[in-house]
């Protein structure tokens, strides 16, 4: 589900990048948000099955404002509790 929700998060990025440059249409904003869609659905997924990588990958989400509002206070939280879970403040 991590791996999956990743791949589609940088499909959806790369439609963001594709919309901002000189041949970006309407229908590309449509797959980012269908890629982003996706990609938050499967995140919340892996979630719930206690993977602390997909809360890191959804903190960054929530940092760089892929997909979602930009809302570093809620991103910087989602990666400090995947830290915890992780016990790797040591690392």
């Amino acid at each position: 589900q991590y791996l999956f929700a990743k791949t589609k998060l940088e499909q959806g990025k790369f439609w963001d990048e594709w919309v901002a440059g000189i041949y970006g249409r309407t229908i590309h904003s449509t797959y980012a948000k269908a890629c982003y869609e996706e990609a938050f659905n499967y995140l919340k997924e892996a979630e719930k099955n206690s993977y602390p990588l997909a809360k890191r990958l959804h903190g960054l989400a929530y940092i760089h404002g892929w997909g979602i509002i930009k809302n570093q206070d809620e991103g910087f939280k989602l990666i400090v509790k995947s830290i915890d879970e992780e016990n790797a403040w040591s690392r």
